[in-house]
């Protein structure tokens, strides 16, 4: 429990913080859409921490596990998606700024309908309802394996903590603790690949002798 428990209350302090300094000065604009102003390696960064979150972790650990290599199809579906949003993302964030609204659902209803609206309002909501229990599911399961407290004590200490800084400093909270954990993911992410180049076999191939040749593996 020693360490984990130690960057635990590390990342809980860092994210209080960030969620303090973002609240000072912040304009209505900022709680809501972060000033309009994300963009270049802080928008990369709060895409990647979105995406690469408990849900998608959870999910495509099973699709590992199931499928194999073939499961970084996924991955290649969600780049193949963003490139060509990108083709349509300059207009729409354009037309955005100029009608001032603060969500998709407003963007249509405003440029396409009433109905519009409120069925993308239904889909969204939906769907981040859904990514939001998957993600508490997660964290629950993770934080009562580091602390001795229960599941149901573990999933409302995460949810606090998001309301934490969601409270405190709204959206533009959300993208400087995106920042933040997408860092945390590049650091983790490479100290387990090094740990695991360093542990694990190395492929190659062994004489066995003047006729044959075996695929044979050593240690590092």
């Amino acid at each position: 429990m020693g360490l984990s428990a130690i960057f635990f209350f590390f990342y809980v302090f860092v994210v209080g913080c960030i969620g303090y300094l973002s609240s000072r000065k912040a304009t209505e604009e900022d709680f809501m859409i972060a000033g309009r102003r994300v963009a270049g390696s802080q928008l990369a960064a709060t895409m990647s921490a979105g995406f690469f979150d408990g849900a998608t972790l959870g999910v495509y650990l099973a699709y590992i596990y199931q499928f194999g290599l073939s499961a970084i199809w996924l991955f290649i579906g969600f780049g193949f998606g963003f490139l060509m949003l990108q083709h349509f993302s300059g207009v729409i964030k354009a037309k955005a700024d100029a009608m001032r609204v603060y969500s998709m659902p407003e963007y249509f209803y405003r440029l396409i309908g009433k109905r519009s609206g409120q069925m993308f309002s239904v889909v969204l909501v939906t769907a981040f309802f859904l990514f939001l229990v998957v993600n508490l599911i997660v964290s629950g399961k993770v934080l009562s394996s580091i602390f001795p407290i229960s599941y149901a004590f573990s999933v409302a200490i995460g949810g606090v903590i998001i309301l934490l800084y969601l409270f405190l400093a709204g959206f533009k909270a959300v993208v400087r603790t995106d920042v933040f954990q997408f860092l945390i993911m590049i650091l983790m992410s490479v100290s387990v690949g090094l740990y695991l180049l360093r542990i694990s076999p190395i492929p190659h191939f062994c004489l066995l002798d003047s006729n044959s040749w075996a695929w044979c593996s050593s240690m590092r």
